[in-house]
């Protein structure tokens, strides 16, 4: 079954790519249609299954400061400072993309300084269906940042912090790991309640708009509905009433 959904994204990726290969331009900030449909969900800019596709969408993923590079050669061997109004010329475009790529503004996934895994790559590679489950996720974001998509971005957080969580109050609340709803419970236990509310804000309800779902619930807690049902059905019925909100 992972298999076969893993095959469908592949697919889509092929289906979308073959439209258009255009990158997105850090320069400009332009954004393109190709990217947007990608990562129409912003926490697969997080997700290793999309990380190919990240190096081309870095304006969508706010990803451009990830990407800084460092020409390969010291300016007293290539001044590309004073060549730098070759940068786009039809003659040596090519050639100052690859010796001033800095100059330029032509960082990529290949040249860049992106952080790397501290662990062996066949350790990560191994892990990597892990990297966004709540048991693993600090673990391989200090060890595989880089297979993780765990590399330091502009203007987002992959370090677990969900939206909505201690953060602006504008900002979508969504969950940072893709097990959240299978541990609910975890968010009424005292071991893993940290975690949970970190990694699983909107499953937990611990965003800054959280809210009972039933009008009852005032009533219902004078009367044990805290203490006497399961954390999940707590969490899913009254869990401001319940003291559950973090």
């Amino acid at each position: 079954m992972l298999r076969l959904v893993m095959f469908s994204v592949l697919l889509i990726f092929c289906k979308i790519y073959s439209v258009d290969s255009v990158a997105e331009d850090c320069a400009t900030s332009k954004r393109e249609t190709r990217c947007s449909s990608i990562f129409e969900d912003l926490q697969n800019c997080y997700n290793a299954t999309f990380k190919p596709m990240l190096g081309d969408c870095l304006v969508t993923c706010s990803a451009c400061e990830s990407y800084k590079c460092s020409n390969p050669q010291p300016e007293t061997t290539l001044n590309c400072s004073a060549l730098a109004s070759q940068c786009d010329s039809a003659t040596f475009s090519e050639f100052m993309k690859e010796k001033c790529p800095a100059t330029c503004g032509k960082c990529n996934r290949k040249n860049a300084n992106l952080c790397s895994d501290k662990s062996k790559s066949e350790v990560c590679t191994t892990m990597a269906t892990f990297c966004n489950t709540i048991d693993y996720y600090d673990l391989l974001s200090e060890e595989c940042p880089s297979t993780c998509n765990r590399c330091p971005h502009n203007g987002t957080n992959p370090n677990g912090n969900g939206g909505g969580n201690g953060g602006d109050g504008n900002q979508a609340c969504t969950d940072v790991a893709n097990d959240c709803s299978t541990n609910l419970a975890r968010c009424s236990d005292a071991q893993y309640a940290p975690l949970m509310h970190r990694l699983c804000p909107k499953t937990c309800n611990s965003c800054k708009n959280c809210e009972d779902f039933h009008k009852m619930c005032s009533t219902w807690v004078s009367h044990g509905f805290c203490t006497k049902y399961s954390p999940a059905a707590v969490m899913k019925t009254c869990p401001k009433s319940c003291d559950l909100c973090k």
